[in-house]
C-alpha cells in the first residue's frame, strides 16, 4: 500500500483568537460525551492558553512571553493506493482512494505550541469516517478488488482477449469550507470489466460547531415539507433539461419520494444527486442539479441558517419563495389528494344548486383553517390572508373544513404564455422585491415565441415579520 503526500485543499480561518479572554477559556481536556460535547466547548473568540493580566507596575518586571497560538482547521487530501497483480506480474486492478483530512494549522504558534484539545477532537471526528471510506458509500457495495481482478484476467486469458486492470477509484472534486462547516464532494469511479464503467458521487458534510456529520434533513424543523420544494425544483429541471426524454416515467414520483437528498453545500447554492440507474439510465450520466440557497432559505432552522450563512438577500428572496408558493395555492397549484374527492353542493344567485368538487388538501402540518391561516399569516399581512382566505369566486371560499378536514375547491387557471422569464431582485432600502418580467410573442411565420424587447418591473413590498419578509401586497405574474 501507497501513501502520497498530503496536498492542501482549502484552509479559511477558524481562528480562536487569545485575547484576554481568561475566564472564559474552554478546557483543554474533552469533556464527557467523546468529539461532539468536545467540540460544544469550542468558543471561537478563543483558544490556547488564558491572557496573562498585570497592572503598569508589574508588567515592565514581567520576563517576555513567547507568542500563543491561534488555531484554525484546515482540508487536506490523502490518498491511497493499492495495485492487485497476478502470479505473473501483471496488475489486475488497482484501487485508489483519495479522502479528505480535517487537520489544524497554527497561524502564530511559538516552540511546541499543542492545538487545544477540544479543537483535535473535531478532526478526530471528521477523520475517522473519511478514512473509513469504501466503494460501499457509493455502490452499496465494497468489491474484493484482488479477486474480482484475477478473475476477469484469468477469463480474458482464456479466451485470448486483451487484459487490462479493474479500477475503484474516488477523486475529491470540490471542497468549501468555512468557519461553520465543511463541505467535501468526491467523485466515484469503477470499472469492473462490464460494457462499461460507472460513475457515481459522495460528500462529507461536516459541521465544525458540534464536531458532527449532518444531513439536509439536519437543517430544518419542517423536512419533509422543505423535500416536497425541493422535489418540485428538481422536477421541473428535469422537464427543463434537453435529456427529458431519457428519463424514467416514474422519475418525478421517485423523486418526491426520497427522505433525505445526496447533496454537496456549494458557494452559491447546493448540489443534489441521484445514483446511475436510479432514475435514468446509464446514458442520462450521473444526475445532478444546482439549486440556489433561496429555495429553500424559509424552512432553514437555527443550525441550517448557522451553516449555510446566507446573506440577507438570500433570505429574503427566500421568504418571497416561500409567498409565491402559498400564493399559488389560490390559483390551482395547492398540493392535493386528487383520490380523495367530496362532492359540494354550493347554491347560486338563482336560486338553483350545483354541486362543486373538492379535493382534500395535502400539506405537513395543516389540517384545519386555523392551521392554513396561520401559515399564511407568516409570509402576508393580516389583510391579505382575509382577501385569501375569506372572499372566493360565485362558489363562496376555495378552501374549506369538510368532517373535519380541509378540502380545496377543483379551480386553476392557465398561465401567461407572454412571459418569457422573469429575474428578482432584492431592494433592502426600500423592503421590497422586485420582478422584471420579459414579454415575448409568438411569431407565426416560423412558428417560434420570440422576444419583444418589452419588460415589466412588478414590486412587492414587504415588512420584518418574527418569520421573515412577510408581504404586504401580492399577485400572481404567471
Amino acid at each position: 500500500m501507497r501513501k502520497y503526500g498530503s496536498l492542501l485543499v482549502a484552509g479559511v480561518t477558524l481562528a480562536l483568537l487569545l485575547s484576554g479572554c481568561a475566564k472564559e477559556q474552554p478546557a483543554q481536556t474533552p469533556p464527557a460525551g467523546g468529539a461532539d460535547a468536545a467540540a460544544q466547548t469550542i468558543d471561537k473568540g478563543i483558544a490556547g492558553g488564558a491572557a496573562q493580566t498585570a497592572d503598569a507596575g508589574t508588567a515592565a518586571q514581567a520576563p517576555e512571553k513567547a507568542p500563543e497560538a491561534a488555531w484554525r482547521f484546515e482540508v487536506t487530501r490523502e490518498t491511497e493506493a493499492t495495485d492487485y497483480k497476478s502470479p505473473d506480474g501483471t496488475v489486475v486492478a488497482s484501487v485508489s482512494y483519495e479522502t479528505p483530512r480535517l487537520t489544524l494549522k497554527s497561524e502564530s504558534g511559538g516552540d511546541g505550541a499543542e492545538p487545544p484539545e477540544a479543537m483535535r477532537a473535531v478532526c478526530d471526528a471528521f477523520n475517522a469516517d473519511a478514512a473509513a471510506y469504501d466503494s460501499a458509500r457509493v455502490w452499496g457495495t465494497a468489491w474484493d478488488m484482488r479477486a474480482e481482478g484475477l478473475a476477469h484476467y484469468q477469463a480474458y486469458r482464456e479466451n485470448g482477449w486483451e487484459v487490462f486492470p479493474l479500477a475503484d477509484e474516488l477523486t475529491i472534486t470540490d471542497v468549501r469550507q468555512t468557519d461553520e462547516l465543511v463541505s467535501v464532494w468526491a467523485q466515484a469511479y469503477v470499472n469492473l470489466g462490464g460494457a462499461h464503467p460507472d460513475w457515481g458521487y459522495c460528500a462529507w458534510n461536516f459541521d465544525l460547531g458540534t464536531g458532527s456529520f449532518f444531513s439536509l434533513n439536519d437543517l430544518t424543523d419542517r423536512p419533509e415539507a422543505m423535500r416536497a420544494v425541493l422535489a418540485e425544483e428538481i422536477v421541473s429541471q428535469i422537464y427543463r433539461s434537453e435529456l427529458y426524454d431519457a428519463f424514467y416515467d416514474d422519475t418525478p414520483e421517485t423523486v418526491r419520494q426520497q427522505q433525505d437528498f445526496n447533496v454537496f453545500f456549494g458557494a452559491e447554492g447546493m448540489t443534489v444527486w441521484f445514483g446511475e440507474y436510479e432514475i435514468a439510465p446509464h446514458v442520462a450520466g450521473v444526475p445532478t442539479f444546482e439549486i440556489p440557497y433561496a429555495v429553500f432559505a424559509s424552512f432553514l432552522n437555527a443550525r441550517g441558517e448557522r451553516l449555510l450563512a446566507l446573506s440577507e438577500e438570500e433570505r429574503v428572496l427566500g421568504d418571497f419563495y416561500d409567498a409565491e408558493r402559498l400564493w399559488y395555492w389560490f390559483e390551482g397549484a395547492a398540493p392535493v389528494d386528487y383520490e380523495d374527492a367530496e362532492a359540494v353542493p354550493v347554491a347560486a344567485a338563482d336560486g338553483t344548486t350545483m354541486e362543486l368538487s373538492c379535493h382534500r388538501f395535502s400539506y405537513p402540518g395543516v389540517t384545519t383553517m386555523a392551521q392554513l391561516r396561520a401559515l399564511l399569516a407568516t409570509r402576508f399581512s393580516d389583510a391579505l390572508v382575509a382577501e385569501k382566505l375569506d372572499a372566493g369566486g360565485f362558489a363562496g371560499p376555495l378552501f374549506r373544513e369538510i368532517g373535519g378536514a380541509l378540502y380545496v375547491v377543483d379551480a386553476g387557471r392557465g398561465d401567461d404564455l407572454t412571459i418569457a422569464s422573469v429575474d428578482y431582485a432584492v431592494d433592502l432600502a426600500n423592503r421590497r422585491v422586485v420582478a422584471t418580467i420579459a414579454r415575448q410573442d409568438f411569431d407565426d411565420n416560423t412558428l417560434e415565441w420570440v422576444l419583444t424587447g418589452v419588460t415589466e418591473e412588478v414590486a412587492f413590498p414587504y415588512e420584518a415579520g418574527p418569520d421573515g419578509a412577510r408581504f404586504t401586497d401580492f399577485q400572481s405574474i404567471y
